[in-house]
């Protein structure tokens, strides 16, 4: 794979192995040139989305015609959406059409369009934006994707270009912003320099974002569209991944920046983009609450996702086990329990 960087160890020693470990985790690499001959004739600076894949997953995930296509799309269609609008708000409201998905009631539906059954009667059908059923499985059907230096021409003339951005099924959902290995303080200069600029300037792709990253390679950290640097927060298990496969995965590259081990980058990486991690994140990882007047958006740490995953993994398997054992009255009687501990601040109550 022919990955198109700029010179410099910000390039050199960050965005390329990044680039390089996400293509290996299954996403198709497409740089700015083939990005613009992919979207041909309809290609516009000022489109965050990638409506050529968005279109062709919502026609493999969903039984509908031309029109119906037309109308899902035109709802999920971000000049729908007023670039005025509080970011925090219209990303849940995003949230909601893309999973289907809300905590609290009054907010829209999830994607519907008109249509009529065989009997010749009007139904709506509910459109599925993504497969989360077979996220990471042979029978996945969703479009993977990942650039680099995404541009986009923002308000009063000024362009934003995004190092790293991760589409699925044309949603952009994960921005990357790359610093120096030698950054003082690289999350402050992600923000000071890059994250700050782009959501003045092209507030819109924030309303579809799942998560932000900054990294240094040796460090990177995640969090939401309006976290701040002090609420970014690592990510230390590649779960399902080990350290070992990762280091295996990636020898070739990680041979090449002087024998290192995997950084924070690749573990970080490995975990949050691991197929299943990312769309499980995103069906079942994201709250939305009202704090100090002012509505935040909450996503699980690592240890949240994994011992939630585990645990319900765990119940199905006792649930089946009792269930061959004992019969429906039986089963009303038993009562199991079990105790998960986590630290102090981890968020055991969220």
């Amino acid at each position: 794979m022919n990955f198109k960087v700029d010179k410099g160890s910000e390039a050199k020693e960050v965005e390329l192995p990044a680039l390089e470990l996400i293509h290996k985790l299954g996403y198709d690499y497409k740089n700015n040139s083939e990005l613009k001959i992919e979207k041909g004739q309809s290609w516009d600076s000022r489109d965050a989305l990638l409506y050529g894949r968005l279109r062709k997953a919502i026609e493999t995930l969903n039984d509908l015609d031309d029109e119906e296509v037309n109308d899902a799309i035109n709802q999920i269609h971000e000049r729908n959406f007023a670039r005025t609008l509080d970011p925090v708000e219209a990303n849940e409201r995003i949230h909601m059409l893309l999973t289907g998905k809300s905590q609290a009631n009054g907010l829209e539906q999830p994607i519907q369009v008109k249509s009529i059954d065989g009997k010749g009667n009007p139904i709506d059908k509910d459109v599925k934006l993504f497969d989360f059923e077979n996220a990471g499985t042979k029978n996945d059907k969703n479009d993977y994707m990942v650039t680099n230096q995404f541009k986009l021409d923002g308000l009063r003339g000024n362009h934003i270009e995004c190092d790293i951005v991760v589409f699925v099924n044309g949603i952009p959902l994960i921005i990357i912003e790359c610093k120096k290995p030698t950054s003082i303080d690289y999350l402050q200069d992600a923000f000071d320099q890059n994250f700050d600029k782009y959501q003045q300037n092209f507030p819109r792709l924030f309303f579809y974002n799942h998560l932000m990253i900054a990294t240094c390679g040796i460090a990177a950290s995640y969090g939401t569209l309006q976290s701040g640097p002090n609420y970014y927060s690592k990510w230390t298990n590649p779960d399902p991944m080990s350290k070992d496969e990762i280091e295996k995965q990636n020898y070739e590259e990680l041979k090449r920046l002087c024998n290192r081990t995997p950084s924070a980058q690749d573990i970080l990486l490995s975990g949050i983009l691991n197929k299943k991690n990312l769309l499980g994140m995103l069906e079942n990882f994201v709250m939305y609450q009202t704090i100090g007047g002012k509505r935040v958006k909450l996503v699980a740490k690592h240890q949240q996702l994994n011992v939630v995953t585990k645990l319900t993994k765990k119940m199905k398997e006792i649930t089946y086990e009792l269930a061959q054992q004992h019969s429906e009255e039986e089963l009303k009687e038993i009562k199991k329990g079990g105790v998960i501990w986590h630290t102090q601040g981890s968020g055991k109550s969220f």
